[in-house]
């Protein structure tokens, strides 16, 4: 191959389910690493442990997923609504207590996450391996992406939110001492955090613009999913009501949080954000 050559690949495209030319699918929507890394070029991965070290990268994790006319697709029907739902002020408005997203569009909201989770899903990079346990729903999450529908199959009254839960929260610090600005540019890629049982569920969180976003996966018809009531539960109404909630309450992202404060590159510097 020549120097500079974009490598082609034809492969049979993990949506359409065809042999096509494939193109190279961001698992993450480019968006919200452009919004992260403003006029930089890179940004800095924080590895958390007792010793957390940052190493310099461009972000993006991408492989040859599908084929340009679903990567098309999915950015048209999901990604232009998802990616700007957190940042167009005319659709924002909030209080001391919660934000508020106006003529919210919940089946629309509701399948951009799905398909974050689902390019994960199906996925061989080694940074979605927590996504693993999603292939067995992987046919079902394809069938409601294809067809902009919850309806789980076409033959059964299972729908994807009776047994996979979204809670969406926006990180605040009431103290000042980590400017909302700088919280916004935080990003977590997804995340695993298991129940202590099948019936208590999978739950991947991911953190953009500020918000933490948890995907809970139940069993079908799952009793623990029918009694599931989070604070910042998606709710199939007009408007999407998110309540705030101080970073250090939640203990994944203060420990995310204080690993980015500790961490240094292989030079001993620290990362300035």
């Amino acid at each position: 191959m020549k120097k500079g050559k974009k490598e082609t690949i034809f492969r049979v495209c993990k949506l359409c389910q065809r042999s096509r030319k494939l193109s190279r699918s961001h698992i993450l929507p480019r968006s919200f690493y452009r919004r992260v890394k403003g006029a930089d070029s890179q940004i800095y991965a924080i590895t958390a442990g007792p010793n957390p070290t940052a190493r310099q990268t461009n972000g993006d994790q991408i492989q040859h997923l599908l084929c340009e006319e679903c990567e098309g697709f999915i950015c048209k029907i999901y990604e232009d609504y998802g990616t700007q739902l957190f940042v167009d002020p005319t659709q924002i408005t909030e209080n001391a207590d919660n934000v508020y997203i106006l003529r919210f569009q919940y089946e629309k909201y509701y399948l951009f996450i799905i398909s974050i989770i689902w390019r994960a899903a199906v996925s061989t990079l080694d940074a979605f391996k927590a996504l693993h346990p999603l292939a067995s729903a992987e046919k079902v999450l394809r069938h409601c992406l294809l067809r902009h529908t919850l309806e789980a199959t076409s033959d059964t009254d299972i729908r994807l939110d009776d047994f996979i839960k979204i809670t969406t929260l926006r990180l605040t610090d009431p103290t000042g001492q980590i400017p909302q600005d700088v919280l916004d540019r935080i990003m977590y890629g997804l995340n695993l955090e298991r129940g202590e049982s099948i019936e208590e569920g999978l739950h991947f969180y991911l953190v953009i613009d500020g918000y933490l976003i948890v995907i809970s996966m139940f069993p079908p018809r799952s009793e623990t999913a029918k009694r599931w009531e989070p604070r910042g539960k998606l709710r199939n109404r007009k408007h999407l009501k998110i309540p705030k909630v101080p970073y250090y309450e939640l203990s994944q992202i203060r420990e995310g949080i204080e690993s980015i404060a500790n961490a240094r590159d292989t030079n001993g510097r620290h990362p300035s954000l």
